[in-house]
């Protein structure tokens, strides 16, 4: 399965970290195919709050949450 992540970002310490933008949850295919997106990563060892940052539409309202997002996942 190919997938195409937003952003593949590699840590000082060598660490692959991917990150998920899903900005139209609302829609139920979207929604769908984000959800298998999701699956197929943790399949292949990418887990959120560890080597997966998932973002959703509301966190881009504030930018200190993405400021707070990149502080605890890519510093």
């Amino acid at each position: 399965h190919i997938m195409y992540p937003d952003f593949i970002i590699r840590k000082a310490n060598g660490e692959i970290v991917i990150w998920e933008h899903f900005g139209l949850m609302s829609n139920p295919e979207y929604y769908y195919r984000a959800m298998e997106k999701i699956r197929h990563y943790r399949e292949l060892g990418f887990v959120q709050h560890k080597n997966l940052i998932c973002t959703w539409e509301e966190d881009l309202t504030d930018p200190r949450e993405i400021q707070r997002i990149i502080e605890t996942f890519l510093l």
